[in-house]
């Protein structure tokens, strides 16, 4: 089953679910972390993973909705704590 992606969410939806599909060409172990955090506010530290020595990955990372209403994103960041990819949402009243 596909489904398109839904980038807005009322506060009382209970969770919030991101798929994440990662490419990894050297098949090492890496470690990511996993955030949600508002667009306008300081990067959070996030939900650490261990990503197995795989060439293509996929994980699903999940986060509460009962946050303040406003604009937030999901961001994956590698080891450094450099931004790889990040979606943009809304949660809602």
């Amino acid at each position: 089953l596909v489904t398109s992606p839904q980038t807005s969410f009322s506060r009382t939806a209970g969770r919030i679910f991101a798929v994440i599909r990662l490419t990894n060409p050297a098949a090492t172990e890496t470690p990511i972390s996993v955030s949600l955090e508002r667009v306008d506010g300081t990067p959070q530290t996030g939900l650490a993973l261990d990503i197995p020595a795989q060439r293509r990955y996929r994980t699903v990372a999940r986060f509460g909705a009962s946050h303040a209403p406003g604009h937030y994103r999901v961001v994956v960041r590698n080891e450094e704590g450099a931004e790889l990819q990040s979606v943009e949402l809304t949660i809602t009243e």
